[in-house]
């Protein structure tokens, strides 16, 4: 038997119940088609109405979306058995605005799918390219790929409706007609039937259906549905693009994706370079008859001599870790309603509420250096949302919708919080199976190469536990590359001043507290003896105002513009430290008034902070007049400090030997000269004071004006 068609078309976020109920009377009589079916997929608060007004004729009513959860705390979500007792019986899944405006993955359409099978609803799956996708030759993979996800799990007797297969939607109308425009009419019941073309205003070529032109139509432009329909039913789908009404959209230095305003390229530094062994020899050249004869080296068990450590890990990828966290930390524009991203901020486009706390939050290196607050990100390398672009329109001001929050972050984000110190760590592993390690085991080299090709050879070493699963733990266990682990509840407290060992597959425990609960844990550790206080381990999933406050009073309060008693690293970097502090081999040599120090820094597997705190006791701190260091040494800093604990005077010593650290300064101070704002010259002034004295230093601080 032929199979019989469908002409099927949604009427997005237009008509109320009354007018949609008026459009069905209009048309009823004009679809009249025993070999046909009709269906209109309307807004859901145009359903009940329009279902009503349906009745006894060839017209079904379809949803535009459906939640995959049968019932729960999903607000503004609509669930299938809702659908069903209204009478749907179709549900438009994986819609192209659905996925560009509210993050929709393909695996969040499959899990869509399945549902509405579950609940006899026929399901309308949406697929197609880009132009961008089209023109480099990849049309069919990524159709192909947005299949095989969407189909995952959906049966042989599912996959058929009526007396024929079940297909997904396709963009084919190309191969039908010409590159071309047919005018229904003028105004806002205007449409255009286009084939592939140029990015226009913004809009890529989407996946709508043909029977959109018709269904939107004022009423003296009804007959023209006659016209449209014998086309229609031949069109598996069509490219629909709905002028704004008293005009098009603009296409000047206001419009959106104007090539005058490109986004700068992203940078990310050379991790893949970082050697695993570093050997660095710093030389102290003291006052002549500057007794050295009982020089003891040290390195104390917090960075800077620090007496508290603080730790933060943002768990699910949120994209709240860039334009909230990060942001916060790195004086960058923050937003109560919408979320950007890096490409967002390197295009200079904001959302509309934006404000900033004027300064960058951190402390410093007990010399005065700046040191900004970091924290570590989960990240899903085996979703596809992380692969997505940001959509950038500088000065567009019509809608705000590329400001909405997104699935996750992109990697874009990630490589730019990656330059700042942030840290990051396996979460979430994209497998059916997460109660067998031996899955998850499999996931995390999966995930691992795909960070690896991402991140310029940037590996992961981190993991922080998901939803309390035990069992990402045992597999973490069996993964050499993950060597420090952190769990919601089960694990060690860390004492940063009695840990013993260099915490290899450690469990550490964190805490979801509140961030209006955090100062008070905070006081209660500063209330003990320095010897006796744990780490601040903090979990946190989605942050706000109420999160980068805390980070505020953290700086105000124990950071720069406070006490200056914290230290709050990446968490790998801190495991990094306390491995080389455990490992690092130190050597001194004493020639009359100089004392050379020779420090060999055993990297280990995806090792990226080859840096040390170096306390030299036992000669006068002040009696020293230089410090100068070799070429494996990037950056230093020195000058009196304090042992944390029993305040005995010592000279510290801080050094840094990442490989291209001054590249790295130079690229910020090159983001600067393009871009000269105080945010800008503020990273560029501090990643260069990074560096240890030399001409290039000189060289780099006189571009920065």
């Amino acid at each position: 038997m032929a199979r019989k068609k469908i002409i099927a078309g949604n009427w997005k976020m237009n008509m109320t119940p009354s007018e949609a109920v008026k459009l069905v009377e209009t048309l009823k009589p004009l679809v009249v088609n025993d070999e046909v079916d009709v269906v209109f997929c309307v807004p859901a608060i145009d359903i009940v109405p329009v279902v009503e007004a349906a009745k006894g004729t060839n017209i079904q009513v379809g949803a535009e979306n459906m939640y995959f959860e049968e019932k729960g705390a999903y607000t503004g979500e609509i669930s299938p058995a809702m659908l069903v007792d209204a009478g749907v019986k179709y549900v438009v899944l994986g819609h192209s605005e659905r996925r560009e405006y509210f993050g929709e993955t393909n695996e969040d359409v499959n899990k869509k799918i399945l549902k509405a099978f579950e609940h006899g609803i026929t399901p309308i799956m949406c697929c197609g390219e880009t132009l961008t996708q089209r023109e480099q030759g990849v049309t069919m993979d990524f159709i192909r790929q947005q299949v095989k996800v969407g189909f995952q799990g959906v049966t042989a007797d599912q996959a058929k409706t009526r007396d024929g297969p079940f297909l997904p939607r396709t963009r084919r109308s190309d191969r039908l007609f010409p590159r071309r425009i047919f005018r229904a009419g003028r105004g806002a019941g205007a449409f255009r039937l286009v084939g592939p073309q140029k990015e226009k205003g913004g809009e890529k070529t989407l996946i709508f259906p043909i029977f959109a032109i018709f269904v939107f139509m004022k009423k003296a432009l009804i007959p023209s549905f006659v016209l449209f329909a014998s086309a229609a039913a031949l069109l598996l789908a069509g490219c629909i693009k709905m002028p704004k009404t008293g005009g098009e959209e603009p296409e000047g230095p206001e419009g959106p994706d104007n090539p005058d305003f490109p986004p700068p390229a992203e940078y990310i530094y050379p991790f893949g370079d970082e050697p695993r062994r570093v050997t660095a020899e710093v030389t102290l050249t003291f006052d002549p008859g500057t007794d050295l004869s009982g020089v003891q080296i040290e390195i104390p068990p917090l960075k800077y001599n620090k007496s508290l450590l603080v730790l933060l890990t943002q768990d699910d990828c949120k994209q709240a870790a860039f334009s909230t966290t990060w942001a916060a930390i790195n004086g960058r524009p923050l937003s109560d309603t919408y979320f950007y991203t890096a490409a967002h901020l390197r295009g200079g486009d904001m959302p509309p509420d934006t404000y900033s706390f004027g300064k960058t939050l951190g402390s410093t290196d007990g010399t005065g250096r700046e040191v900004r607050f970091a924290f570590a990100t989960t990240i899903s390398p085996e979703w596809e949302y992380m692969d997505a672009e940001a959509t950038v329109k500088p000065g567009y001001t019509d809608n705000y919708y590329r400001f909405f929050m997104q699935k996750g972050l992109m990697w874009g984000d990630v490589a730019e919080m990656l330059s700042y110190g942030v840290g990051i760590a396996f979460h979430d592993m994209n497998t059916p199976s997460v109660d067998l390690p031996d899955s998850i085991l499999k996931h995390y080299g999966l995930a691992q190469q795909i960070i690896l090709d991402r991140l310029s050879g940037r590996g992961c070493k981190m993991l922080a536990e998901p939803d309390g699963n035990k069992t990402y733990v045992t597999a973490a266990q069996d993964y050499d590359p993950i060597q420090t682990i952190f769990v919601q509840s089960g694990g060690e407290k860390l004492r940063p001043f009695a840990v013993e060992g260099d915490l290899t597959k450690k469990i550490l425990e964190r805490g979801f507290w509140q961030p209006k609960a955090i100062p008070g844990v905070i006081e209660a550790q500063l209330a003990r003896p320095v010897a006796e206080r744990e780490a601040v381990n903090i979990g946190a999933h989605g942050t706000d105002r109420s999160w980068s406050e805390m980070l505020l009073w953290l700086n105000n309060t124990c950071g720069k513009d406070g006490e200056d008693c914290l230290w709050m690293p990446a968490p790998e970097e801190y495991f990094e430290y306390n491995y080389l502090r455990r490992h690092a081999e130190v050597t001194c040599r004493v020639a009359e008034n100089t004392l050379t120090l020779t420090v060999n820094l055993p990297g280990g597997l995806y090792f990226y902070y080859p840096s040390l705190t170096l306390n030299v006791s036992g000669a006068d701190p002040s009696a020293c007049t230089a410090v100068e260091s070799g070429e494996t040494v990037t950056g230093l800093s020195w000058g009196p400090g304090e042992k944390a604990g029993d305040a005995t005077e010592v000279l510290a010593i801080n050094i840094d030997c990442r490989h291209a650290l001054a590249e790295h300064a130079e690229h910020f101070v090159k983001v600067y000269e393009a871009d000269p704002t105080a945010a800008n010259r503020a990273d560029a002034r501090y990643f260069v004071a990074m560096l240890k004295e030399s001409d290039r230093k000189q060289e780099l601080l006189k571009r920065i004006k």
